[in-house]
C-alpha cells in the first residue's frame, strides 16, 4: 500500500519539468507581482507619513 502511494508521488511529482510556464508569461506573472506589491508599499508609506 505504501509502494503505490510513492508511486503515485513521483508520478504526480514528474509532469512538472514538461509543465514549464513559458518565460514570457512568468515574467508578466512577476512584473505583476511586483507591481502589486509596490503599490501595497507605497499606500501604507503613504498612510504611515499622513498618520505621523
Amino acid at each position: 500500500m505504501s509502494l503505490g502511494t510513492r508511486q503515485r508521488k513521483t508520478t504526480f511529482r514528474k509532469p512538472q519539468a514538461p509543465f514549464r510556464l513559458p518565460s514570457a508569461l512568468r515574467f508578466s506573472l512577476a512584473r505583476a507581482i511586483l507591481f502589486t506589491g509596490g503599490a501595497v508599499l507605497a499606500t501604507i508609506w503613504a498612510i504611515h507619513r499622513y498618520y505621523t
